[in-house]
């Protein structure tokens, strides 16, 4: 399990255990949903950067290719 994944487990564990003893689900369901936002904007962010880093390489393996998105081959 990577360090960000075990961090937010941690924090949810212990959110939820502050939930249980206060009696508080809105807290505790306000939270998970930021924890939710943040971790998709990330993969959001992670798989945009994938999809500039594919096309860098293909422009460096096949400049020739990239003229109008037409492969001359």
């Amino acid at each position: 399990m990577s360090p960000a994944r075990m961090t937010i487990k941690c924090s949810l564990e212990t959110m939820r255990n502050k939930t249980q003893s206060t009696g508080n689900r809105k807290v505790f369901l306000i939270t998970l949903t930021r924890v939710r936002l943040i971790l998709s904007i990330t993969r959001e962010n992670i798989e945009a950067k994938l999809q500039q880093y594919d096309m860098k390489v293909r422009m460096l393996q096949y400049p020739h290719c990239s003229v109008r998105n037409k492969c001359l081959c």
